[in-house]
């Protein structure tokens, strides 16, 4: 039996400085992208489900890709990661801060 061993791909991140400015760059944007080409061609969009400010899930579409994401679901799974968020906030009854909502980023239910 074979098994497949990855060379390094797209996203490889191959020093300790190259997974801090992918880090930085992902909790700036608060969502991840992400890109594949062995041994399947897939592309990937991840974003954190919070309740108040504590991450407690995080949203993933995989889908079969061409190299980049998607303009209809690379947007979409943040702001539904952030919708979730706000169902979260309203079910509890409170009212904290999620980021991207509304011009003071406060907001019980979006």
């Amino acid at each position: 039996m074979t098994a497949y061993t990855p060379e390094h791909g797209d996203d490889d991140i191959r020093t300790p400085a190259a997974l801090r400015r992918v880090l930085a760059e992902v909790r700036r944007g608060d969502h991840a992208v992400g890109h594949q080409s062995r041994p399947w061609q897939v592309s990937t969009v991840a974003a954190p489900v919070r309740d108040g400010g504590e991450v407690v899930a995080a949203l993933s579409v995989v889908v079969p890709g061409t190299g980049s994401p998607n303009p209809g679901y690379g947007p979409a799974v943040p702001a539904t990661a952030r919708a979730i968020s706000r169902c979260l906030i309203e079910d509890s009854g409170r009212t904290v801060s999620v980021g991207g909502i509304g011009a003071d980023s406060t907001s019980k239910f979006w």
